[in-house]
């Protein structure tokens, strides 16, 4: 028996399985039963099964087998018949049976089978119960189930754990985990990934880096699943800079690893960093997967990728879709239509991605007949494929083909909630903000339960149409959820608020946002800046470098707008000169009007001409209206001038000539068209 049960080749235990004594033996007949489950031999293992009496063991090693080749219905039978033949289960098949239910849906036997055992349930079949539960969507179930295990060890507090961090429950699981260290159960490898894979945002950074503190005090940086857990979560929080300083100093490696660093750069589109990574990845003798190619191929150009796809063996969809991205992330077009045309011929069908990845490509009016070919081409998927049809949603909406867009939109039955924003985003971002409102409006009516980009989109439509009302009432239905105000909502709430000049509400929410981020902040303070608070803008400006917060173009636009605005010309030259002195950040053309703004709010014109002249780029029509603007408020020659070169650039500009006639009717028209000017 010993020796059957360390054979490892079919053959010898076959010899075994000959002797007619051992056909009377059921220990060595459940040996065998175990041997071919572990093997694969599904016939063998049934036909054995079937030609003698059974125990416990007998059914759960049938069980097992079947579980392999997730035959689920047939274990359902199977356990069936062990309780009509009277064979009392144990723990093993009892556990076995609530992994089954929760696979096959079955939550009704499930709660049946638990009530029968409910007075002396086991810590491992407690743990299914819970898996069962959680798998199912019963989360209040699950946590019932969790209560009445009177010393749950740790695999117990990591199934509840994992419940809540599947759906996305992250104060839950947070305090969870910490009553797991209240009551003296060290956490494992398996809590800390389960735990890390529950955030998602960006305002919970600080959470990730104290549970990061947490895992290196007590040596797990020293497992290789979880520091790849960490890694992920750092790319995923965009906090690229700690996922490359962790990376740097993991003593092993594994091919999860380099792929995290892979993806991470290419899906911020930092090519070369993403193929750096890939090369170091093969020199350190490193075998790249799948994975590692669906990663890297988007990063390369357009041959190269062709030339390592071609060199793969084994391709599927997902692999030509990284191909097709990277034909499409460079614009070319009729490349990316012959290749999505060439993987059908190869006999791949595309599927949803297929289609987001091309439409994508088609985001401009140029590029819209391409676009409704794919139309064409995806019209039967429509009805049962979500993704193409948001995909195609979206292309209308930014090919500004909103006819198309609303037809699309009217023609589906199950809207999700991507759905809806895009089709906010569309309308909002076409000036239809009191259809975004409507829109909105059926959304909630529907039953549509509204997410933080719902809520930012519908923001936005407030600001557009200067709604406070609305956007206050939005406001409480952020606060009336219970969740803090992460860097998305606050930037949207921070835009709405400034626009409709709350400036009281505007400095609340910036204190009540957490995880603020460079976005947020400029928000502020071009808030601040547009009404007349500069001294404020700029306590923000250091509360930002204090707090580490990069600055980037727009928090100088911000800062100089409001230097514009309270009349400050020197401290706005200086914050012109400091942003390409000390941080390398080149002026834009909006940064050139602002300061032409600046100038011409203090009547300075000779000032605002002298700094066009000196700048590097090319003044814009905007840029010539402003100077126009200017020449409004202060007697000068040099109104016909700055409309003069602001024509030359936009003949049919209406604006130019109803900004001159101004000038002209505001002061005398003498020295306006004098021959000088002329």
């Amino acid at each position: 028996m010993l020796l059957l049960a360390h054979t490892t080749t079919t053959p010898r235990a076959s010899l075994f399985h000959d002797q007619d004594d051992l056909h009377r033996n059921m220990l060595l007949r459940n040996l065998l039963l175990q041997f071919y489950g572990e093997c694969g031999m599904l016939d063998a293992t049934h036909a054995l099964f079937i030609q003698w009496s059974h125990d416990v063991y007998s059914y759960n090693f049938m069980i097992s087998a079947l579980a392999q080749t997730k035959r689920h219905m047939k274990i359902l039978n199977i356990f069936y018949q062990m309780l009509h033949e009277a064979v009392c289960p144990d723990r093993v098949t009892y556990a076995a049976m609530f992994s089954v239910f929760a696979l096959v849906s079955r939550i009704e036997e499930g709660r049946f089978l638990h009530a029968c055992l409910i007075h002396c349930l086991q810590l491992s079949v407690a743990t299914a119960i819970i898996f069962m539960y959680g798998k199912l969507g019963s989360l209040s179930d699950a946590q019932l189930a969790f209560h009445h295990i009177c010393e749950p060890d740790v695999v117990a507090w990591n199934c509840i754990l994992r419940v809540h961090t599947d759906k996305q429950n992250t104060q839950e699981a947070l305090a969870l985990y910490g009553r797991m260290k209240l009551e003296g159960v060290a956490p494992d490898q398996v809590t800390f990934i389960s735990l890390l894979s529950a955030f998602g945002c960006i305002s919970d950074l600080h959470v990730v880096q104290e549970i990061h503190f947490e895992l290196v005090c007590i040596g797990m940086d020293a497992h290789i699943k979880v520091m790849n857990a960490l890694l992920n979560i750092y790319a995923k929080l965009d906090s690229i800079e700690t996922a490359n300083a962790i990376f740097a100093k993991m003593p092993d490696k594994s091919v999860t690893s380099w792929n995290i660093m892979i993806g991470v750069h290419s899906r911020r589109n930092e090519k070369e960093k993403s193929l750096h990574f890939y090369y170091r990845m093969s020199e350190e003798g490193f075998k790249p997967d799948k994975v590692t190619f669906i990663n890297v191929l988007p990063a390369y150009f357009p041959q190269d990728a062709l030339r390592l796809f071609d060199s793969i063996i084994d391709v599927d969809v997902v692999l030509w879709n990284a191909l097709l991205s990277s034909f499409c992330f460079h614009r070319k077009s009729c490349q990316a239509v012959q290749i999505f045309y060439q993987m059908q011929e190869e006999g791949v069908l595309p599927n949803g991605n297929t289609f987001m990845i091309i439409m994508s490509m088609c985001s401009s009016e140029y590029m819209l007949s391409i676009g409704k070919r794919m139309h064409a081409v995806a019209a039967n998927r429509l009805k049962d494929d979500i993704t193409t049809s948001n995909s195609l949603l979206n292309m209308y909406g930014k090919c500004s083909s909103m006819g198309y867009a609303q037809n699309i939109f009217n023609s589906l039955f199950d809207r999700t909630v991507v759905t809806w924003t895009i089709m906010l985003t569309n309308l909002t971002r076409h000036y239809g903000f009191a259809e975004a409102l409507l829109c909105f409006s059926r959304m909630v009516l529907e039953g549509i339960l509204p997410d933080r980009f719902v809520l930012a989109t519908v923001l936005d439509a407030c600001l557009g149409i200067v709604s406070l009302n609305m956007g206050m009432y939005i406001h409480v239905q952020i606060l009336g959820t219970g969740s803090k105000l992460d860097a998305v909502m606050g930037t949207a709430l921070l835009n709405m608020y400034g626009g409709c000049g709350c400036l009281r509400a505007v400095e609340d929410v910036y204190d009540q946002t957490h995880g603020k981020n460079t976005i947020c902040c400029n928000a502020a303070i071009m808030a601040l800046a547009h009404h007349g608070q500069a001294h404020n803008a700029f306590d923000l400006f250091e509360l930002m470098l204090a707090n580490d917060i990069a600055v980037d173009s727009s928090t100088f636009l911000g800062l100089i707008t409001a230097c514009s605005h309270g009349g400050l010309i020197d401290t706005g030259i200086f914050f012109f000169h400091l942003m390409q002195i000390t941080y390398s950040l080149y002026p834009t053309d909006a940064h050139l009007d602002c300061i032409v703004d600046l100038f011409g709010r203090s009547g300075q014109v000779k000032e605002s001409l002298a700094f066009i002249d000196n700048f590097h780029g090319n003044p814009t029509v905007l840029t010539y209206r402003t100077l126009l603007s200017t020449c409004c408020r202060t007697p000068n020659a040099f109104s016909a001038w700055a409309a003069y070169r602001a024509l030359t650039l936009e003949p049919d500009d209406e604006g130019c000539f109803f900004l001159l006639v101004n000038a002209s009717t505001k002061y005398s028209c003498d020295y306006l068209f004098s021959e000088d000017i002329e």
